[in-house]
């Protein structure tokens, strides 16, 4: 399934790569911000950032804490783990 705009979506929650690479022990407000700004306006891009893929992403990261980052940044999202069990790969 498609994903028009996802792309800029992903590189806009660059705030986001130290913590999703477990580099970080949380998010930073601008993560947070920013992936608040895609909840609202794209929440089908987000599992393409969770998707873990590099390829999609451009970078590693650890899984289990992408899934993790809208409970870290205290952000209500669409179910990520039921979407992640049934749709993994996303086109962006």
């Amino acid at each position: 399934m498609a994903q028009s705009g996802c792309r800029s979506a992903i590189v806009s929650l660059s705030p986001c790569i130290n913590y999703v690479s477990g580099n970080l022990t949380s998010p930073s407000y601008s993560c947070c911000s920013q992936l608040a700004n895609i909840v609202n306006s794209q929440p089908r891009c987000i599992c393409a950032l969770v998707s873990g893929d590099p390829t999609t992403t451009g970078f590693h990261m650890n899984e289990t804490v992408a899934l993790g980052l809208p409970d870290a940044c205290d952000i209500q999202t669409p179910l990520l783990s039921q979407k992640w069990n049934t749709d993994r790969a996303i086109n962006i």
